[in-house]
């Protein structure tokens, strides 16, 4: 996974799929995570979105799938820093 620069708080983490994206997002950010797939959800609805909320501390992780989501999602989690 790479650090994402996403409006999905500090260092969040991306990895790009053949069906999308996963981007992991630190567990005390759970409702800009959750605002963040209100949000998108309103202009790209043929997108799908599966918040997973696991054990205590562990990362949020945020799958994006669907037609488009790869190109939909690059802008918004391109890298911040060196890979």
């Amino acid at each position: 996974m790479t650090d994402c620069s996403c409006d999905l708080g500090e260092a969040s983490a991306a990895r790009e799929t053949a069906e999308g994206y996963e981007i992991e997002i630190p567990a005390d950010r759970f409702q800009d995570a959750v605002r963040f797939v209100e949000n998108e959800r309103r202009c790209c609805a043929h997108l799908a979105f599966s918040l997973t909320r696991p054990t205590r501390g562990a990362p949020l992780l945020l799958r994006v799938t669907g037609p488009g989501a790869t190109e939909a999602l690059r802008a918004l989690v391109a890298p911040s820093g060196p890979q």
